[in-house]
C-alpha cells in the first residue's frame, strides 16, 4: 500500500537579520494547516437587566457569552468589549464583539422623570414688605431622577410680581431637558407701614399759602411712596409763619390723623 504524502510543499523565505540576507525553505505539513479556529460567539444566557432609564448604565450582571470553534468546541469568555456605557434613548441594542466576531443584545430605554425635589439652601430673604419684589438670591435646589441622577439648580425663573399680604409663597422655575420643573418657596410678606408724611407747597405773593395746591405725599417702609388727595385740612388760608398742619385722610379703611411741618417748595 502507498503511503499518503502529508507534504503539501515547501515555502521560500527571505528575510535579513543584522543587514544579513537570509534565504530558507519551510516544509509545509498536510496535518498543521489545519488550525483551530474561531466560528462566532453566541449568548446562552442574557442579562437579567435588558430595561433601562436613560443615563442608566448598562449592566452585564447574569450575561454569559460563549465563542464556538471549527473543531466543535466551545469556551466562555468574558473579556468581550461592550459599545455601550451610559445608555440614550437612541439606544435599541448592545454590541458584543470579541475578536472580530460580533453581536447584538434587544434592549429597551425610556426616558427619565423626575422622582424629588428638594431645597438645598434657602433663599437669603423670606421676610417681604407688599410691594416689594421676591429676591432668589442664594436659593440652590437638587433634583433627583429615577435612573440615580442627580443635578443642583441655582438659576430660575420667577414672574415678577409685586408681593401682596396674601403671597404665602413664590412659584420659581427652571428647565431641564426641555421639561419645566416647578416648586414653590415659603416667604413671609406683610403689610407696608406709613414711615412719614410730607406737605410741599409755594406760597403766593402776598405770602400765603393756598391749600388746595398743596401736595402731600405718604412715604412707606418698604420704598412706595403716593401723593395723598382726598384729605381734610383744618385752615383753607395759613400764613409762611404757621408751618404746622393736621391733616385727616383714610387709606385701606382707616382714619389717620397726622400733623407735620409743611415745606415751602415746588419740588417733591
Amino acid at each position: 500500500m502507498k503511503k499518503q504524502n502529508n507534504t503539501l510543499g515547501k515555502l521560500l523565505v527571505i528575510f535579513m537579520v543584522a543587514g544579513i540576507l537570509i534565504i530558507s525553505y519551510l516544509t509545509l505539513d498536510r496535518d498543521k494547516t489545519k488550525e483551530n479556529y474561531l466560528l462566532g460567539i453566541e449568548v446562552i444566557i442574557y442579562p437579567r437587566q435588558r430595561i433601562y432609564i436613560e443615563g442608566e448604565i448598562f449592566n452585564q450582571d447574569g450575561l454569559v457569552v460563549i465563542a464556538r470553534y471549527s473543531d466543535n468546541s466551545v469556551r466562555g469568555i468574558r473579556d468581550f468589549i461592550v459599545n455601550r456605557t451610559i445608555l440614550t434613548l437612541c439606544d435599541k441594542e448592545i454590541l458584543i464583539s470579541y475578536a472580530e466576531k460580533t453581536l447584538e443584545i434587544a434592549i429597551t430605554v425610556l426616558p427619565k422623570t423626575k422622582k424629588s425635589i428638594e431645597v438645598l439652601t434657602m433663599p437669603e430673604k423670606t421676610e417681604y414688605i407688599e410691594g416689594q419684589f421676591f429676591d432668589k438670591s442664594g436659593l440652590l435646589l437638587k433634583v433627583l431622577y429615577d435612573n440615580g441622577e442627580s443635578i443642583f439648580i441655582n438659576n430660575f425663573i420667577v414672574k415678577r410680581k409685586m408681593l401682596t399680604v396674601e403671597d404665602y409663597y413664590v412659584t420659581v422655575g427652571f428647565i431641564y431637558n426641555n421639561i419645566v420643573i416647578t416648586i414653590n418657596i415659603e416667604i413671609n410678606v406683610r403689610a407696608r407701614k406709613l414711615d412719614r408724611i410730607r406737605a410741599k407747597v409755594l406760597p403766593n405773593l402776598n405770602g400765603k399759602i393756598n391749600l388746595n395746591d398743596m401736595i402731600i405725599v405718604a412715604y412707606y417702609d418698604n420704598g412706595d411712596s403716593k401723593i395723598i388727595n382726598n384729605y381734610i385740612i383744618e385752615k383753607e388760608l395759613i400764613s409762611i409763619s404757621e408751618k404746622r398742619i393736621i391733616i385727616i385722610y383714610a387709606e385701606n379703611g382707616i382714619i389717620r390723623t397726622f400733623e407735620f411741618v409743611i415745606e415751602y417748595c415746588s419740588l417733591l
